[in-house]
């Protein structure tokens, strides 16, 4: 992404990239010179997947990845129109999340949702999933949750307006990802990298997850 597009869509102004160190001399400078300041990393889930399926000995991978999500924190401007939609979710209690995929079967979702509210007593769910399947999800889901929310109860009640959260569907997913992330319950879509990326995220500080 280019450094640009960055701070529009999220508000996080890159400092130009320094000369590449040449010399040891060099690298030792540069990391006097930034340790234990406040750093912003730039994180690839596929390569870092890549990165421990392929080189790191699988005893440490756990271990490894719960590191670096403790260390991962979504752009304020991510968190700011989270917590809004959070916050008007919490007005009904404890919620769950839940991803609805299209290649999700839609029996076993509804049970396993089902079999979710019942043991942890939460009527209000949080439903992420592709804008195409609005209808679908409205029909599988709106009969047996008493509290359903989606993207478009944010749309509904004027949170997005004419942002760039409601112009761009991949800001909005990341939106989805805090949504899930500060859930009660998360509940995931086994083949899904949204999914895995969250319950990632969940685990390394001991959250409740499912897996459909």
């Amino acid at each position: 992404m280019a450094k640009e597009r960055l701070l529009e869509q999220t508000g996080i102004d890159l400092p130009r990239l320094p000369p590449i160190p040449s010399n040891k001399e060099d690298v030792l400078t540069r990391y006097r010179s930034v340790n234990n300041k406040p750093c912003l990393s730039m994180f690839s889930a596929n390569e870092f997947a890549k990165l421990v399926d392929l080189e790191i000995p699988e005893t440490l991978q756990e271990k490894l990845k719960k590191i670096v999500h403790k260390h991962l924190t979504r752009a304020p401007a991510i968190k700011e129109v989270a917590n809004k939609l959070i916050e008007y979710i919490q007005y009904y209690g404890k919620f769950i999340s839940i991803e609805y995929s299209a290649h999700v079967e839609r029996e076993q979702f509804i049970s396993s949702l089902s079999k979710a509210m019942k043991k942890h007593n939460i009527d209000c769910v949080y439903v992420s999933h592709p804008f195409f399947l609005s209808a679908e999800v409205e029909n599988a889901v709106r009969a047996v949750v008493p509290h359903m929310f989606t993207y478009k109860n944010a749309i509904a009640v004027g949170m997005l307006g004419d942002s760039k959260f409601a112009r761009e569907k991949y800001l909005w997913t990341l939106v989805e990802q805090e949504i899930a992330f500060r859930s009660d319950v998360f509940i995931a879509y086994d083949h899904s990298s949204f999914s895995s990326f969250v319950s990632d995220e969940r685990e390394a500080f001991g959250k409740t997850n499912y897996v459909l």
